[in-house]
């Protein structure tokens, strides 16, 4: 895959780097000279030259992509194909790319290049569900023996969606043990991204974010978790609880405690989520986290008015003693346990915190605040 990336690259400053002559040639060439030269030229780089100059004339031209269309499927030469596939990259994917389809999926399936094979799996991922009638192909090459074809292959499932949820989840299931890293991780972002018809995959990934030893694939696996609809929320609930209190990694808990905003009521663990606010060394964690506790207390959250008041005095960070009084001033008048700490908050080192208590007073008041005179 970083081969493909560099080819893509070279690609992209060969072409930002280029003008086309007025008289309609690039590199002294005209388009049909560059099209001769990619279907006989016997010189390796000369055709991929070849590549590069028809990107810059435009793939999407009706000459250009069925040469380069062939070109993929016959060329002898490893770097000409792949050259070939980052040229095909410039597709629109509503469009000219499916045209390119049928060429791509067999690349994936029989080119003897793991670089072409995983470039191709990887571009089908730019069509998106439309990449549905390719699915077999890349569900056949989750076996592949290179690392990198199995990896974008999952990927791109995970892009076609729920298009692939009723065949792809349970071929997807043994990448998530697999020994390389960035295929536990595609596979992992693919399952997020199926649906709720993979909904009975989810205690597979509940043990990915429990033992996976790698903090991004344990990131995808909390991301994937949520993504996978509110229904699974029950179910996952306590893993996420228990990763926001012992997960070593700050990326993975910040995801954690982003999530619990998407998971509906939370009244039944308020006292887990005061415990892990309380205890929580990193900023961003603390601000997601008293956002999401009234969220996911919804009226309840009156009933800890006092609590999240006691906050606010010896919470370090401005922006979370902000947050803190923002969300007691959006309960009004039943947060008026809250007063007396939204009164010393008026002496807070910082005006916008300052500015937000004495407003969260009025609110807690019922008072009706003044507009400010408009200029």
């Amino acid at each position: 895959m970083r081969r493909h990336l560099l080819v893509v690259a070279i690609l992209s400053v060969a072409i930002s780097g280029l003008t086309r002559a007025q008289d309609d040639t690039v590199l002294g060439k005209s388009r049909n000279e560059w099209l001769q030269i990619l279907d006989s030229d016997p010189k390796t780089r000369m055709r991929k030259a070849s590549v590069i100059a028809l990107g810059i004339y435009g793939p999407h031209r009706k000459e250009v992509l069925p040469a380069l269309i062939r070109s993929l499927a016959n060329d002898k030469d490893e770097d000409v194909r792949l050259q070939i596939v980052a040229a095909l990259g410039q597709l629109s994917p509503k469009a000219e790319l499916r045209d390119a389809l049928p060429v791509l999926a067999d690349a994936v399936k029989d080119d003897k290049s793991a670089a072409v094979r995983a470039a191709s799996a990887a571009l089908l991922g730019n069509l998106g569900e439309n990449a549905r009638p390719a699915l077999m192909v890349l569900i056949a090459a989750l076996k592949d023996a290179e690392p990198a074809v199995r990896a974008a292959a999952a990927e791109t499932i995970g892009k076609i969606g729920e298009e692939a949820a009723k065949i792809g989840p349970s071929a997807l299931l043994p990448l998530l043990k697999d020994p390389e890293v960035s295929v536990r991780y595609a596979a992992t972002f693919a399952f997020g991204r199926l649906g709720p018809d993979a909904a009975l995959m989810i205690p597979d990934l509940i043990q990915v974010l429990e033992t996976e030893k790698n903090d991004d694939v344990r990131r995808e696996a909390a991301r994937s978790l949520v993504l996978m609809g509110g229904s699974a929320s029950r179910f996952v609930l306590p893993a996420v609880l228990k990763g926001l209190s012992s997960d070593p990694s700050i990326e993975v808990r910040r995801q954690l405690a982003q999530n619990l905003t998407k998971m509906g009521d939370l009244k039944g663990v308020s006292k887990e989520l005061f415990d892990a606010l309380k205890a929580e060394k990193d900023r961003t964690i603390r601000l997601y986290l008293v956002r999401a506790i009234p969220v996911g207390l919804g009226s309840a959250f009156k009933d800890s008015i006092k609590e999240y008041a006691e906050l606010i005095a010896g919470e370090p960070e401005a922006d979370v003693r902000l947050a803190i009084i923002l969300e007691i001033g959006a309960v009004g008048p039943p947060a008026k346990e809250a007063l007396d700490a939204l009164a010393i908050a008026q002496n807070d080192v910082v005006l916008q915190v300052r500015e937000a208590a004495k407003n969260a007073m009025l609110d807690v008041k019922g008072i009706t605040r003044k507009e400010p005179p408009k200029k």
